[in-house]
């Protein structure tokens, strides 16, 4: 009979669902050359890659409160904390803010 091998290394996938405005972004030069941003939303700090970099931008300099879907990353942030990587964002209702 044979038996399964699970990897007990391996992670469950925490998601999370926030929404805000988008705080603290920079643009992080990549060595493959992927556009990347980092941001926060309500404090929780998240990573973006590729489209969704442009995506970031345009609620940015709209102030618009989004909704974002983050999954937890594999890799934390250099300040050595958990960071989220983005997975859906979309307009909030269409609300600005001040």
């Amino acid at each position: 009979m044979a038996t399964k091998k699970t990897n007990k290394n391996k992670k469950s996938n925490q998601t999370i669902k926030l929404v805000g405005l988008i705080e603290n972004p920079k643009y992080i030069p990549t060595r493959s050359g992927t556009p990347m941003l980092t941001f926060e939303i309500e404090g929780h700090p998240f990573k973006a890659f590729n489209g969704k970099v442009n995506a970031l931008a345009q609620f940015y300099n709209g102030r618009v409160m989004i909704q974002v879907v983050g999954e937890l990353s594999d890799h934390k942030n250099p300040n050595g904390s958990q960071e989220y990587e983005l997975r859906e964002l979309q307009p909030y209702l269409n609300v600005k803010a001040a």
